[in-house]
């Protein structure tokens, strides 16, 4: 690649802050990889370009749990990234479904995580509960 991953997201994340449709954000940057022969950066490449999108105002997370999240959640989670995020002028939440998560979900950002699964809450007790044995 010849210009620098960070440089390429900048100028990626510049012409797409007028949208949030991520499955063809994700389609335009893959035919660039494809192109340059470098498809391992894919997974960098879109956390940083979720980054700069989030200090244009545009915050993106993914929602992943079980099943599909009902408009209600959806709008809960959007209140909250917006209370965690005040500078968010619009705030985009993208759906995963993972049949591993049992219960609850997980937000993913685009630098950090934010695990409210079942699973995360049993690691949790069993880690406190391990610690008292002690």
């Amino acid at each position: 690649m010849n210009k620098t991953r960070h440089h390429l997201a900048e100028v990626i994340a510049e012409k797409t802050l007028t949208t949030s449709d991520e499955k063809l954000l994700a389609k335009e940057i893959a035919a660039y990889l494809l192109d340059e022969n470098d498809t391992t950066s894919l997974d960098s490449l879109v956390r940083d370009i979720m980054q700069y999108r989030a200090n244009k105002g545009i915050v993106e997370a993914t929602a992943v749990s079980a099943t599909e999240l009902s408009k209600n959640v959806i709008d809960d989670l959007v209140k909250m990234v917006k209370d965690e995020y005040p500078g968010a002028n619009q705030v985009v939440i993208n759906q995963k479904i993972d049949k591993d998560v049992i219960g609850g979900l997980r937000l993913d950002f685009a630098n950090e995580h934010l695990d409210m699964s079942i699973k995360a809450k049993l690691n949790k007790f069993k880690r406190l509960t391990a610690q008292g044995k002690e």
